[in-house]
């Protein structure tokens, strides 16, 4: 980590000598400032106010390291700049929209060649303005004099700031990575030659030589305390180091001394070289990490590590996990083999992490190594994404007959896919949409249906991760894809889940079924593909929510809520009386309930049809008898939905059902104990008096007078149960009530008044009792039945306007049409 410094001059000066930018452009003036001379080049110099611009602006993208994962902040453009005022060297990064273009410049044809066919920037682009105080800067920030500045990959510079924070750099071409790299370095070079500072001092003073001797199982003592003294000397002899082991190639030196001692069972020598590596590694240079990934190499830091000294008397196991248990099982070919190298090398570096070094808290190092490990995986999943030929042989895995060889390939193709969906979620927003859209493209949603419908658990885990996954990204495809399989007569995948969930044993399959379920049934949610956050990337159509909802509501949903039908009646039982279910079932049951919730609460008028045609809530109510306590709760959950619809026919039904009866007993029953259920009957009561849901209160207070007379007294309901007589007093006595009061003012009040008063006058709309067989006219849908009914109001005052005036005795006639 970078400590803090104390400011100094950038620039040092004999008295009398113009200080000038750091940079050897020939375009500087005496006094400092840069002017234009044509022709304009990716190197020419600008200036605005007292910044000067070292070069043109390479586009870039801006990392910060949050909670071990790199954020982007943003895509913009990056040059090196000199500030006259301080006297000072910056990095500056600017939003590209905010950027300004000063024309093409006059070596574009002449410049190298960029990485993965990117275009070659053709103009000069102006980072600076007079000031930087703006929110258009994604960075601005001084170039450090400690040497924290790290090269990765090409064209990625990372680094750590005074404050501790970790930043990163990634340019589009190489040309602009190489451009600002040389504006670093030479910066740090200028720290080294300034007089008065440590760097200066300690480059007059030379820095001492370091070399090792050839490594024996005698001298690792000698090795260890020369590679540590040296390692903690300063930065430059650190460097000096780093380049000495890998010019000698000397960990690999060590790979015989390891296999000797273990012959010898030499234990002190075992611990010496676990803290060789040690200390190698905590040189904190990637450029070692990306050496000791290497095949003939990572294996003998792993075999070094097993021999913790802290832990004389265990011995770690990590050669055998990579050799026995790490199997690396390839699906597809990749035809890109610096792509199949990098997909060894993220295992073995994450495995490195995550395990050989979890017990070693060293903030510099896991920050390093968690930088690799982000961009390793990024150039992954570009490349698959990229790469239209892997999809195409994942397909075909697919198409081919069930056999036994084909149905481990099978196996090993839903593995691989979960493991990119996993590594897809570590990188940005934009790559991941873009991965998961390849996924549905690419045909992932039929190997999830096949890793579904086998008996393996694992594959069916790693199905239901990459459902959820696409889900999250892309809900709408998936629903796309539900209603194709519907036009062509196939199970569809919602269906298939339904059986999974009704069949399953795994809670926490179950739970996450019931998530897929509840988010495909929520047609008001596309994904995060389709928000704002997805940073352009093009929506797909959205599936015509009508007819989903309509294949929904035809049988589906009746199918998915069968055990909910299949539980006893609530009328066939005593208010007292108790019923014992499987407990196999409760998570069932529970699930289910939410899910009716869910439905109740969204589907609107395609949910409260279903609800009296079913029965459903009968069905329910039965739950609020069951011994078990959450099974209670799952049952007012659901009452609690259908008093929140605010529909008159549901009330209705809920009266004819004598819902309230049950909960005032379960109250009863409950309150001495004032738990949870209690508390959530009292919660359905107070629902009712703050609605002010006047059928249900009149229902109760005629039907079940005796009860609540009973409950006032009790000191856990006896308040709740008051309100709730005071509440139904007042509306019949016509006084307001408190929560009347409170919105009385409310334009929506008379609105909402009408509306009630004409419910309450319907009274040609009864719902047929559960009893009884509903004839063509009460199975149709409320609202046609609605419509009915205003058309016959409509025909009478028709036939009315048409009898004679004398008809009328007495009214007056109709105005006659002129």
């Amino acid at each position: 980590m970078a400590a803090s410094v104390e400011a100094a001059p950038l620039l040092a000066h004999d008295e009398g000598v113009e200080r000038k930018p750091p940079t050897s452009s020939p375009d500087a003036s005496a006094k400092g400032e840069h002017t234009q001379s044509p022709p304009i080049l990716f190197s020419s110099t600008m200036s605005r106010g007292g910044y000067h611009q070292c070069g043109s602006g390479r586009r870039v993208k801006f990392y910060v390291l949050e909670n071990q994962a790199w954020a982007d902040r943003g895509t913009g453009y990056c040059a090196g700049v000199y500030d006259e005022k301080h006297d000072e060297a910056l990095l500056v990064a600017r939003k590209e929209e905010t950027c300004t273009s000063l024309g093409s410049v006059a070596d574009a044809n002449g410049s190298e060649g960029t990485q993965d066919g990117d275009a070659q920037p053709q103009e000069y682009m102006l980072v600076v303005s007079e000031s930087l105080a703006s929110d258009d800067f994604l960075l601005h920030a001084p170039v450090i004099k400690e040497d924290v500045y790290q090269r990765q990959q090409e064209t990625l510079v990372v680094w750590t700031a005074l404050d501790g924070t970790d930043m990163a750099l990634s340019f589009q071409e190489l040309e602009g990575c190489n451009e600002v790299w040389d504006f670093i370095t030479e910066v740090q070079n200028h720290f080294l030659l300034s007089r008065g500072l440590e760097y200066g001092k300690a480059l007059e003073a030379d820095l001492p030589p370091f070399e090792l001797a050839a490594p024996t199982l005698d001298n690792l003592d000698t090795i260890y305390e020369e590679l540590r003294i040296s390692s903690q000397h300063s930065v430059a002899m650190r460097d000096r180091v780093v380049e000495w082991l890998l010019k000698e190639d000397y960990i690999r030196k060590l790979t015989p001394l390891l296999e000797q001692a273990e012959a010898r069972h030499a234990l002190p020598a075992l611990h010496r070289l676990y803290e060789i590596m040690k200390t190698i590694l905590l040189l904190n240079d990637n450029l070692v990490v990306e050496y000791l990934l290497q095949d003939d190499v990572f294996y003998t830091v792993a075999g070094m590590l097993e021999y913790n000294p802290e832990h004389p008397h265990l011995k770690a196991s990590y050669r055998q996990h990579l050799s026995d248990e790490a199997k690396f099982h390839q699906v597809v070919d990749f035809d890109d083999p610096a792509i199949l190298t990098k997909i060894f090398e993220t295992y073995r570096l994450v495995y490195l992490k995550d395990v050989m070094l979890a017990g070693l808290v060293e903030d510099g190092l896991q920050s390093m190594l968690t930088s690799l490990v982000f961009f390793y995986q990024n150039d992954i999943v570009n490349y698959c994404i990229n790469d239209s030929q892997l999809w195409a042989q994942l397909e075909q895995v697919y198409r081919a007959p069930l056999t036994d060889a084909t149905r481990v390939q099978k196996a090993k193709g839903v593995v691989f896919v979960q493991h990119l969906c996993t590594m897809g979620k570590q990188i940005q927003l934009p790559g991941r949409i873009a991965l998961f859209r390849c996924l549905v493209d690419g045909g992932v949603l039929p190997i999830i249906e096949y890793a579904l419908g086998t008996s393996d658990a694992a594959l069916r885990v790693a199905a239901s991760d990459i459902l959820s996954s696409l889900i999250e990204y892309d809900a709408n495809s998936v629903r796309a894809y539900i209603l194709d399989e519907v036009h062509e007569g196939k199970t569809p995948l919602l269906c298939r889940l339904q059986v999974l969930l009704q069949d399953g044993q795994d809670p926490a399959l179950c739970t996450q079924w019931t998530e897929a379920v509840r988010a495909l049934m929520d047609v008001n949610m596309d994904g995060l593909m389709h928000s704002p956050l997805g940073q352009g990337a093009v929506p797909k159509p959205r599936v015509d929510t009508d007819e989903l909802l309509t294949w929904l509501y035809d049988g589906t949903m009746q199918q998915l809520l069968e055990p909910l039908l299949q539980l006893p009646d609530m009328q066939t039982l005593a208010p007292a009386q108790s019923i014992a279910l499987d407990p196999s079932r409760w998570l069932l049951y529970s699930h289910l309930c939410d899910l009716l919730c869910f439905v109740i609460e969204n589907h609107s008028f395609r949910s409260q049809y279903y609800i009296l045609t079913s029965n459903v809530c009968s069905h329910v109510g039965s739950l609020l008898h069951a011994r078990n306590k959450h099974m209670r709760l799952a049952a007012l959950r659901v009452l609690r939905a259908c008093v929140s619809s605010h529909n008159q026919f549901t009330y209705r039904h809920l009266m004819q059902l004598d819902v309230m009866g049950h909960v005032l007993s379960l109250l009863q029953k409950e309150a001495p104990r004032d738990n949870l259920v209690s508390s959530a009957c009292l919660g359905l009561c107070e629902q009712l008096r703050r609605d002010n849901v006047r059928p249900l209160l009149n229902d109760i207070v005629q039907k079940h007078s005796a009860v609540l007379e009973a409950l006032r007294t009790d000191p856990v309901a006896g308040h709740g149960i008051s309100a709730l007589i005071q509440q139904q007093a007042r509306n019949q006595s016509g006084s307001p009530s408190d929560s009347d009061e409170s919105v009385a003012d409310s334009p929506c009040m008379n609105e909402a008044a009408a509306e009630q008063d004409y419910f309450d006058s319907e009274e040609a709309l009864d719902v047929p009792t559960t009893g009884e067989s509903p004839d063509l006219e009460a199975r149709a849908p409320l609202w046609e039945r609605r419509r009915k009914h205003e058309d016959e109001e409509d025909d009478l005052a028709e036939r009315l306007a048409k009898r004679p005036a004398s008809a009328h005795q007495g009214r007056p006639a109709a105005p006659a049409d002129r």
